[in-house]
C-alpha cells in the first residue's frame, strides 16, 4: 500500500505524465528493508507502479519495478523528446 505522503508525490507525477503524452516513467524503484529483502523492496516498487495505473497513466508509459540500495523510493521521469 502506498502511504499518503508518496501518494501526493505520485499524484503529481501522474498527472504531469498526462500533460507530457511523450514521457515515460522509466524508473521505479524501492529500497527493500534493513535485511535486504530484494522480495519485499520488488513488492513496494510493484505497489508504486500500481499506484500509477490506477490514476490513468498507461503501462506502457512506465518501467519495470526493481530495487535499490538507496533508502527511498526512486523514480526518474524522460521527457521523451529528442
Amino acid at each position: 500500500m502506498v502511504k499518503p505522503p508518496l501518494a501526493v508525490v505520485l499524484d503529481k507525477l501522474a498527472e504531469s505524465l498526462r500533460r507530457v503524452p511523450t514521457a515515460q516513467l522509466s524508473l521505479i524503484a524501492a529500497p527493500g528493508d534493513d535485511a535486504g529483502v530484494e522480495s519485499l523492496a520488488l513488492e513496494r516498487a510493484a505497489q508504486v507502479r500500481k499506484y500509477l495505473l490506477s490514476r490513468g497513466v498507461p503501462a506502457t508509459r512506465l518501467g519495470k519495478p526493481i530495487t535499490t540500495p538507496a533508502a527511498a523510493v526512486q523514480l526518474r521521469m524522460d521527457s521523451g523528446l529528442p
